[in-house]
């Protein structure tokens, strides 16, 4: 008897280590509305816009197909609405999605928020035909990873772009639990987006899988290396670079600069290239501002953004003044 009692005893705890292990997106507010999933034990009612996976565990093969929206459970029952002009930021709360009143209990690792344009209904996407963006990534938040502060019942808060494009959308929240190996636990909700008509078309896309390699510095490093990284210097970001809002273009630096002559030989579209190419030629005297500030310096640039994976097609360019 008393061995039964200390075996249902154990047995009941290594239950409640079990469900308490990881966890599950249950709750986003944006725009002043505030969207609450079902727990994952009680999946079949879910109602809402937020995915509710069929456990909290994580996904630990960057190449499964979990990878898109995480592991079975239910999709989004309806699609919501984000009305861009009452606001753009959006909160994502975690718990441990079995139990009302937990919260996240990992402290390491990055945050990526990505979006993807659905073509049409967002109930049709796969994870064979949905392009996803990267619109902000988080790291360090001073001396610790921002994903600690979910484990004190705060949200992880990004920034929609203000302008994007009106339409239906897929948004995928995910945290990397880097503390012993990598870990991601994706979660996917749908909205439709008014207010915008930024279509962020040059911004570099990815599908998941396909997204990260288990190679990637910033997934090989999880364990003791990653102990290692204190600044958003040190760590890698896995994945595309993050858009600029209402610019279009990935956060690249240091443009590749070109003279203007050699546009008319260069094939289109463009090989593949590291980073933004610049031609530039200087401006007539003419247009000068009267007087000008610096005439030597001043040009006419031709910007063709050009991605690390591909280059949007048909091929965009943009005529913009800039100073050199």
């Amino acid at each position: 008897m008393h061995a039964s009692i200390l075996f249902a005893s154990f047995a009941t705890a290594a239950l409640v280590a079990l469900v308490n292990a990881h966890g599950a997106l249950y709750q986003i507010e944006v725009a002043g509305q505030t969207f609450t999933a079902p727990l994952v034990s009680a999946v079949s009612s879910n109602s809402g816009p937020i995915s509710v996976p069929s456990s909290n565990g994580s996904i630990t093969d960057v190449t499964s197909d979990d990878m898109f929206c995480n592991s079975g459970g239910a999709t989004p029952a309806t699609t919501a609405s984000i009305d861009l002009s009452k606001g753009n930021n959006i909160s994502f709360y975690w718990n441990s999605g079995y139990s009302a009143g937990t919260n996240w209990i990992h402290n390491t690792g990055p945050m990526i928020l990505y979006m993807a344009k659905c073509t049409g209904d967002c109930s049709s996407q796969t994870a064979l035909n949905t392009e996803f963006m990267n619109i902000e990534q988080q790291g360090f938040d001073g001396s610790t990873w921002s994903q600690a502060a979910l484990d004190t019942g705060a949200p992880a808060t990004f920034t929609i772009p203000s302008d994007i494009a009106s339409g239906n959308y897929i948004l995928r929240h995910e945290i990397m639990n880097l503390a012993s190996v990598d870990e991601n636990h994706p979660s996917c909700s749908w909205f439709t987006i008014t207010g915008g008509s930024n279509s962020y078309s040059s911004a570099q896309t990815v599908t998941f899988p396909g997204g990260y390699s288990a190679s990637d510095p910033g997934l090989s490093a999880a364990g003791s290396a990653i102990y290692s990284v204190k600044t958003n210097a040190e760590y890698t970001f896995p994945g595309p670079a993050p858009v600029i809002a209402s610019d279009g273009s990935s956060s690249l630096d240091h443009p590749l600069l070109l003279p203007l002559g050699l546009l008319p030989l260069l094939p289109l579209p463009l090989p593949h290239l590291p980073q933004l190419v610049e031609f530039s030629l200087p401006l007539p005297p003419s247009l000068l501002p009267i007087p000008p500030a610096h005439p030597q310096r001043q040009r006419l640039s031709l910007k063709l953004p050009a991605h690390r994976q591909k280059l949007p097609l048909p091929l965009r360019a943009q005529l913009q003044p800039q100073w050199m």
